[in-house]
């Protein structure tokens, strides 16, 4: 009978250690938990050696004598419990010495020969190679003056399993280490990666994977010790492919939650953020850099980059001469992610085929029109909307507005708004167009026509301001904005049909209009927050700081409506009476005023260019060139 127990122990304990993982198992890496010690160090010990440490100290150079390491060696190590950020010590056997690193086993782990072979040899052969020449060399010989990177096989402890945790450690690079211990006594004074071996799989491409991209976080910290997370983890993730390894599993966490912050960093959100910055660093080196050594030249220059995050991305594209802004490569990315169509615009707005069939599901879908929505969108994001145009034809009214946020006396969030023809059975090719936001807010009859495309997106792309100081600040702590917008198809009618089929409205004369101009231009300055006022063409406008009783807010937006439709009206039927009205007012107005009308002026000199577009009519056109 017992013999029987044992034998089912046995088994049941060699059925536990095989089975893979639970599928929705995600691995992450703790480096990040250390940031704010290893900024604190950055800023306060000097990255140095021992032997440079007594020259600087005592005036002379003064060798120190080491035993090189030998296998068999036992060492103890400093380690974390990552779930706690307790410090405990393990011991550890060096069981195997390569070309460029020792790889040492938790005493008492288990770990096959051939499994610590394997992960040496492609250490050595593929990953030191491959990351050294596209993002740099780590710090060598480094702290203890030794070239060879130590590899610390053993059980990460980080909670995995205890109360529902289904998310584990995969390893991680702790910059610590890279201090004497009169700076740092947990240092272990090396350079040195942790790699978890339980649950993972040491015998995986996973593990392999995971040393990739740890590796990358040891390169990063020698040139940048103080770079962003959002970066640095970006680099390490595309490391993964650029290895040879599959795309990251997290992906589908960002394509299950897309709304996400690209550069605040969040634990609560980490499986997302790491899909998303490997999707953006995939972009970045697709589709900015032209081949592999324009690609290695870019991610070699970012990481050595003295600044952080977004200022020395955009510094690099300046140095590089790339044809783009930062903020051109994020709006590509967004409507890549929701477009992917490697035909729009040479490439530009789409993945290569390696992820041909990535797309990230629109957060509304709607079959009829005129469509119109309300919600946010946090910064560094986006959020996409897909409309059914089977049997519409003719012009396309969109109206956006979004709140402005801002972000100091000069600096504010910005919307970025793509509106994506395509036709489901790619009869003809994808057309988009940006509108033209003047103070957060849109509203312009498209270029674009429907008829020959079934389908249309709009992605709102919404960025926060790019300086250094306040890049990471306004990312963490400004709310998700909120927008609104509407999208009406005429449906191939005439300019007069369309006129006509719109509700009643009073004739405004010039004396009327004259008098809304007045209001409008008078309204005084904005708030920094604006109220969610939704008019009829579903446009938000802002709250009033130190306005006058009459006229109110809702007035004042009200006219500017009213105002805007009485010119269209009268462009369209052929009356330009209003229209010569509003720019002869405009260009005698103050700097007050004419910042307070620039909207309104925004929205006809669009209206004006659709119909110069359509039919080319002399007296609109001298109204451009006034």
């Amino acid at each position: 009978m017992t013999s029987r127990i044992h034998f089912f122990l046995l088994l049941g304990l060699l059925i536990g250690l095989l089975l893979p993982l639970p599928a929705n198992a995600e691995w992450v890496d703790a480096t990040h938990l250390f940031e704010e010690e290893v900024r604190w160090l950055a800023d306060n010990a000097p990255k140095e050696t021992e032997e440079e440490y007594l020259t600087r100290t005592r005036g002379i150079f003064q060798s120190i004598d080491r035993r090189p390491p030998q296998v068999g060696d036992e060492v103890v190590f400093n380690t974390f419990n990552v779930a706690t950020m307790e410090r405990f010590k393990v011991p550890a056997i060096l069981r195997k010495i390569g070309k460029h690193c020792y790889a040492y086993v938790e005493k008492g782990r288990d770990l096959a020969p051939s499994t610590i072979e394997k992960v040496v040899n492609a250490f050595d052969a593929r990953i030191y190679p491959n990351n050294t020449a596209i993002f740099g060399s780590e710090w060598n010989p480094g702290i203890d003056g030794d070239p060879r990177i130590t590899l610390f096989f053993l059980d990460i402890r980080d909670g995995y399993g205890q109360n529902g945790n289904k998310n584990f450690t995969a390893g991680y690079f702790y910059a610590g280490d890279e201090y004497p211990t009169r700076v740092n006594p947990h240092s272990n004074q090396r350079e040195m990666l942790y790699l978890d071996i339980s649950p993972a799989d040491p015998s995986s491409d996973q593990l392999l994977s995971v040393l990739a991209h740890e590796f990358q976080h040891m390169i990063h910290w020698h040139h940048d010790p103080k770079e962003h997370t959002w970066l640095n983890e970006a680099c390490s993730q595309l490391a993964v492919f650029l290895n040879g390894f599959d795309h990251p599993n997290q992906v589908f966490a960002f394509i299950r939650n897309s709304d996400n912050n690209l550069i605040a960093w969040a634990n609560e959100t980490a499986i997302a953020n790491y899909g998303q910055v490997y999707l953006f660093a995939y972009f970045l080196a697709n589709r900015v850099c032209a081949n592999v050594q324009e690609r290695n030249a870019l991610m070699r220059a970012i990481v050595a980059h003295k600044s952080q995050g977004i200022t020395s991305i955009a510094d690099v594209f300046k140095r590089q001469k790339k044809p783009y802004a930062f903020s051109q490569v994020f709006d590509g990315f967004c409507v890549a992610n929701f477009i992917n169509d490697p035909t729009l615009a040479n490439g530009f707005y789409g993945y290569d085929k390696f992820l041909s069939k990535l797309k990230v599901a629109p957060a509304r879908r709607f079959t009829g029109a005129p469509f119109s929505a309300h919600s946010t969108v946090k910064p560094w994001s986006a959020k996409g909307y897909q409309f059914d145009l089977s049997g519409s034809s003719g012009p396309i009214r969109v109206a956006f507005a979004g709140q402005k946020l801002n972000a100091g006396p000069l600096l504010a969030n910005i919307f970025d708004v793509a509106v994506v023809l395509s036709d489901s059975r790619r009869r003809v090719p994808t057309q988009i167009e940006w509108l033209k936001l003047a103070n957060h807010k849109a509203d312009a009859v498209l270029r674009l026509q429907a008829g020959r495309h079934d389908t249309m997106h709009l992605i709102v792309c919404h960025r926060g301001p790019i300086a250094s100081k306040i890049e990471q600040t306004f990312a963490q702590r400004a709310p998700p904005a909120e927008f609104s917008f509407t999208v009406t198809v005429s449906r191939g009618r005439s300019p007069q049909a369309v006129v006509a089929a719109r509700p009643a409205r009073r004739r405004v004369d010039a004396r009327t209009a004259r008098s809304m101009m007045e209001d409008i231009a008078g309204q005084g300055p904005l708030t920094d927050d604006m109220t969610r006022i939704l008019g009829e063409a579903g446009v938000m406008t802002s709250s009033m700081e130190g306005a006058p009783d009459k006229p109110t807010m809702e007035q004042i937006v009200a006219a500017e409506e009213e105002l805007f439709e009485a010119i269209r009206d009268g462009i369209e039927t052929g009356d330009l009476e209003l229209a010569r009205e509003f720019f002869a007012f405009y260009d005698q107005a103050s700097e007050e005023g004419k910042r307070n009308l620039a909207s309104l002026r925004a929205r006809i000199e669009h209206l004006i260019r659709f119909e110069c577009a359509q039919n080319r009519r002399a007296e609109l056109e001298a109204l451009l060139k006034r």
